[in-house]
């Protein structure tokens, strides 16, 4: 899902933070979606009174689709990234209509077990016990999309599922 992160500016924590997207990044700025049945976008909505630059550019229409890699910077100097990667979260695995098998040791998914699925081609792999066969490879084995150890621990800690809500 695509996301903002915070690098810096007011609190000046030295931190960086992932912020949820719909709402307002400051005073004067927003991101909100633009679906329709085909595609999403992220499109930044800034008052032009504030300044709001995205890539190093003064912002003069108030309005900017926004792309991965996009720098936005508030008038008040807070700077953030948008991605639009999808994250990666340890999940219980919602079972399949037939028989599912992990993208790395071909073993079947049971409905229940944390798993994880590759962001790019959607495959679904172990991620608890013995079994971290996302987090123990350096990519996808399907398509070959980068897989990070520490993508599969976002959302949860490492090898328990994260609570639906």
């Amino acid at each position: 899902m695509a996301h903002v992160v915070m690098l810096g500016g007011r609190e000046e924590t030295g931190e960086t933070r992932t912020l949820p997207l719909h709402g307002p990044l400051g005073p004067g700025a927003a991101i909100e979606a633009a679906r329709d049945a085909a595609c999403e976008a992220w499109v930044l909505i800034a008052e032009r009174r504030c300044r709001t630059l995205v890539n190093g550019r003064v912002n003069h229409t108030g309005l900017h689709v926004l792309r991965g890699g996009d720098e936005i910077r508030t008038h008040d100097g807070t700077t953030f990234v948008f991605s639009n990667d999808q994250r990666v979260e340890i999940v219980p695995f919602p079972g399949a209509d037939r028989a599912a098998r992990c993208g790395r040791c071909t073993t079947e998914l049971e409905a229940g077990v944390p798993a994880v699925r590759c962001p790019a081609c959607s495959t679904w792999y172990h991620e608890h016990g013995e079994f971290n066969c996302w987090s123990s490879v350096p990519f996808c084995q399907v398509c070959g999309h980068r897989a990070a150890a520490s993508e599969a621990c976002t959302g949860a800690s490492h090898g328990e599922p994260r609570e639906e809500t």
